[in-house]
């Protein structure tokens, strides 16, 4: 590729043979192609975004690190680090539950589960506050992989553009009269995919939180039937981390939209889910708290499902419409722009002129990649949500 850049410069007021002009315009028209595959999800916002939210996962980190070490002196930690025995120590919290329901004989015993539900209640909140650490250790990590994967594309791309310009100059091509339009455009396009960002972010989110209530309230509900100790213990623990990340995963939703009412899933709604999710372990030997734990998911499941169904529908009916639209008129003046420098070289070449890019299938090429990008591991059928990989990674 630089050889044809240092050709076209030696050149650049000399008319090219048929075989340099073929060989130049082809390696004008991949460096285009290669620069429209970066730009049709542009990395430089996307960064931007990844480095706010890799700042923001650490200040939560800390945060919840500072929290946990009033519970355990044993747990203070420099801020912003989580230990190596972070799992381990999550095990252990849930192993002690187990010992004390065994050593208590609450097993389907209520008057015994209600004498050593604070008991039994705290040492619970103990473990969730380790697993809301270890959860937000694993979305710092996501974070940090995006912020070296976009950083490494970003490199990239510019070294497209720095090979597009030297070509472009070295061949004497003049500069077009839209590139004013096509910059303020392209800006105007990386504010709009920002926000958007933010929406998809959110939806995701809720997206998983959806999926993982569901798995929590079949856990739960599987507790009616369930007599072994051990067994029941397990289905409680898979339960409550499942319903326990879906909240946190709506938590987070919130805090990418900040400026945004949910019209489901408010904070007051996730405390008490929070509360009720603090006492699972008591409430599952108690028929009527039971059962009042099974309409508490259970009615946090629908409204997770209807929390994503409105964010989809709002981010297509608002910020994706816009963003399509720009991206419309972009790919219209790139067009433009390469073809025109696509004919000059023809010209010098005296291979005379060509249409180059079809306008409207690169357009239909665009609305083609925003439409999978927008939830391209999801199913939708019959308002029940399917998911085709993991909902928890990639997160980000």
């Amino acid at each position: 590729m630089g050889s044809c850049s240092s050709s076209g410069s030696s050149r650049k007021n000399e008319k090219l043979t048929a075989e340099e002009g073929a060989d130049l315009l082809d390696t004008y028209l991949r460096i285009e192609r290669d620069i429209y595959r970066e730009e049709r999800s542009p990395p430089a916002p996307a960064l931007g975004h990844a480095m706010v939210k890799l700042d923001r996962m650490a200040g939560e980190l800390d945060s919840a690190m500072v929290d946990m070490s009033s519970e355990r002196e044993d747990l203070v930690q420099i801020p912003g680090t989580v230990p190596e025995m972070d799992t381990m120590r999550l095990e252990n919290f849930d192993e002690s539950i187990r010992r004390v329901l065994h050593e208590l004989s609450i097993n389907r015993m209520p008057d015994q589960a209600q004498e050593h539900e604070e008991f039994i209640s705290n040492l619970n909140r103990k473990a969730m506050k380790q697993h809301r650490i270890y959860w937000l250790n694993k979305r710092k990590e996501d974070a940090q992989d995006d912020v070296t994967r976009l950083s490494e594309r970003i490199q990239h791309l510019q070294s497209l553009y720095q090979h597009h310009d030297s070509l472009v100059g070295g061949v004497g091509a003049p500069k077009s009269d839209l590139m004013p339009e096509f910059e303020r455009l392209r800006s105007y396009r990386d504010t709009l995919y920002n926000a958007e960002l933010s929406w998809r972010d959110a939806l995701r989110l809720v997206q998983a939180a959806a999926t993982l209530s569901r798995s929590g309230l079949d856990n739960y509900s599987q507790l009616r039937e369930t007599l072994n100790n051990d067994s029941r213990w397990r289905l409680a623990q898979d339960a409550r981390n499942s319903l326990h990340e879906a909240v946190l995963c709506v938590q987070a939703a919130m805090t990418s939209l900040p400026g945004v009412q949910f019209p489901y899933c408010s904070m007051r709604e996730l405390q008490a889910l929070m509360q009720v999710l603090e006492y699972i372990y008591t409430d599952m030997q108690i028929p009527d708290r039971y059962r009042h734990g099974s309409d508490v998911y259970n009615s946090f499941q629908k409204r997770t499902m209807a929390l994503y169904q409105w964010i989809k529908k709002t981010m297509e009916e608002t910020i994706h419409k816009d963003v399509v639209d720009v991206d419309q008129k972009l790919s219209q003046i790139t067009t433009n722009m390469t073809n025109s420098t696509a004919n000059f070289i023809r010209q010098k070449a005296g291979l005379g002129a060509n249409k180059g890019y079809d306008p409207e299938s690169l357009a239909a090429r665009i609305r083609d990649d925003y439409d999978r990008k927008l939830l391209n591991n999801t199913v939708i059928n019959n308002n029940s949500m399917v998911m085709t990989r993991d909902p928890i990674r990639p997160l980000l």
